[in-house]
């Protein structure tokens, strides 16, 4: 199958070309294939500051301070410095919860965070939280201000377009499995459709509709979200590699190789490393974007659009993009239930 050449946003200083390899049936290896383009970026938006809060300097004693009703959250050391943030937890977005001197708790799944140096200690894992720029030119008052960049599927927007009966159509198959079918092409996502995940600790309920593999097979793409087997499962790729192995499968742009180790391991052979926050192009009215998980954990949701018509994907993403998304979707599909395969997927319009 040929796969098509792909213009996507990468940074407001270069764009990203994704090219085939040469016989369209190897793997793409960690960033290779990847040719870097230097772009006029005159027309995409700036950054911009946005002013989250003020207060006075005398205000600003050693502990911590809760601002804008209680949206912002500063902490001033006891040499007076300052550090800032907005008042949400990275695992879901919770308000956080003063428990110490410099350490804030946020009392959904407690995890904590030391505003002295920014970082997480529960869970441990030295993950970062973003900080607000401080402003000191007024004499008597100190600003904080967030960094507004510009929302990548803003770029190369698409007009909407109305779409003929059954032109667009989402079907669920199973666990976290479903086929996004547009004019006569198809995008299956997270494809575990047979066997056990997590060494015979789940399984499938419910099972697949009949004729599963045959619509697998005629897949012209697959978008695996993270490698857990629940979602990159063995037993069904192994099954789609014996009829398959070609069928383009899109993973996520990740620190590390572990998607492209264990499909290559499986027998798939057309793997793509796609960057995070870009838009991919499948057809000339088709294209998908893959979105991190804010959490800091290696894991991802996708956008898909179609004629202007959009579909979230969020999958197991407990902050999807660090809670900044397309608000206009029209069909959102994210975990909704546990039952004895585990997290599954749901659709809702």
């Amino acid at each position: 199958m040929k796969f098509h050449t792909t213009l996507v946003f990468l940074a407001p200083t270069s764009w990203i070309c994704y090219l085939p390899s040469s016989d369209g049936t190897k793997a793409v290896t960690p960033r290779n294939h990847i040719v870097v383009l230097n772009r006029d970026m005159s027309t995409v938006s700036s950054d911009v500051r946005n002013l989250e809060a003020q207060c006075h300097r005398r205000d600003m004693t050693p502990g911590i301070h809760f601002l804008n009703n209680r949206n912002v959250v500063v902490y001033c050391a006891p040499d007076g410095t300052l550090r800032a943030t907005l008042n949400r937890c990275r695992h879901e977005g919770g308000g956080f919860r003063p428990t110490h001197t410099c350490v804030l708790t946020c009392p959904h799944h407690g995890w904590q965070l030391n505003l002295s140096t920014m970082e997480y200690i529960n869970p441990i894992g030295a993950l970062k939280q973003a900080e607000l720029d401080i402003d000191y030119s007024d004499t008597e008052k100190v600003s904080f201000f967030s960094t507004i960049t510009p929302l990548p599927w803003d770029v190369s927007p698409m007009v909407k377009q109305k779409l003929q009966d059954a032109e667009l159509m989402v079907r669920y198959f199973a666990h976290a499995c479903c086929e996004i079918r547009f004019a006569g092409r198809s995008l299956f996502t997270d494809p575990w459709l047979t066997g056990p995940a997590f060494s015979r600790g789940w399984w499938l309920d419910p099972l697949p509709p009949r004729g599963w593999l045959d619509r697998l097979s005629d897949a012209d793409w697959i978008y695996i979200s993270h490698n857990h087997s629940d979602h990159l499962n063995e037993h069904t790729l192994r099954l789609l590699a014996s009829r398959r192995p070609d069928i383009p499968v899109f993973v996520p742009d990740f620190d590390n190789d572990s998607c492209i180790t264990l499909a290559q391991q499986y027998g798939m052979t057309n793997i793509y490393r796609v960057p995070f926050s870009t838009w991919v192009s499948l057809d000339t009215d088709a294209r998908l974007m893959i979105l991190p998980d804010g959490t800091g954990r290696d894991d991802s949701g996708v956008l898909f659009e179609y004629k202007g018509h959009t579909i979230l994907n969020a999958v197991d993403c407990s902050d999807i993009n660090g809670g900044i998304v397309l608000q206009d979707y029209e069909h959102q599909m994210t975990r909704w239930t546990y039952r004895d395969s585990g997290q599954q997927c749901g659709c809702a319009v």
